[in-house]
């Protein structure tokens, strides 16, 4: 699960930016070791890599920004196009991430924890990220047998609505050499 972990792509665009001291590539971290006593492994940063944004500004011609960050609306923007090139339907947004996340929340924690978690002041707010599809497999229930989660869940997510046969605009695929970041082919 290591590839759908956030921290692996911050950890990565900081060694594409080369912001770290000791690490240059994805092999150093995994030499590092914690040492007896040790909780955390301090991984350093370069002293005018500090306020350096992780997620920065796209120019028209594709280049990342030296120093601008990237806004929401930008963000959000990258990820419909990214949920397009992938053949969701819907609107692949960071909303669909914070509903995702809650909803697994539901299932495994307390609702004070996840209310911690989402940093909502009540349970009525997290009614509007509850899918309206039902979680539960009532036929199952109602004859006496085992409920196909897995089923379910495809059911209730996004997955279910991907066309992989949908037309690709021209030029849209993560393979294209515009999608790459040029300072970190620049560096390699």
């Amino acid at each position: 699960m290591r590839r759908m972990c956030p921290v692996a792509v911050i950890l990565a665009l900081g060694i594409a930016d080369e912001v770290f001291k000791d690490i240059v590539c994805p092999e150093d971290l995994l030499r590092l070791r914690f040492q007896p006593g040790q909780e955390v492994i301090p991984i350093r940063i370069r002293p005018e890599k500090k306020n350096l944004p992780i997620l920065r500004r796209i120019d028209r011609s594709d280049n990342v920004s030296v120093s601008e960050i990237m806004t929401a609306d930008q963000l959000c923007k990258h990820l419909t196009r990214l949920g397009w090139r992938a053949g969701y339907e819907e609107n692949l947004g960071t909303y669909s991430f914070r509903r995702a996340f809650g909803n697994q929340l539901d299932r495994y924690v307390t609702a004070a924890q996840r209310r911690r978690q989402m940093g909502h002041k009540n349970d009525d707010t997290f009614q509007f990220y509850i899918s309206q599809t039902s979680d539960l497999h009532t036929q199952a229930i109602m004859n006496g047998t085992k409920q196909d989660q897995d089923a379910v869940d495809w059911l209730r997510s996004m997955r279910n609505k991907r066309n992989l046969s949908a037309p690709k605009p021209k030029g849209s695929l993560l393979t294209d050499s515009r999608f790459w970041r040029k300072n970190a082919l620049n560096s390699a």
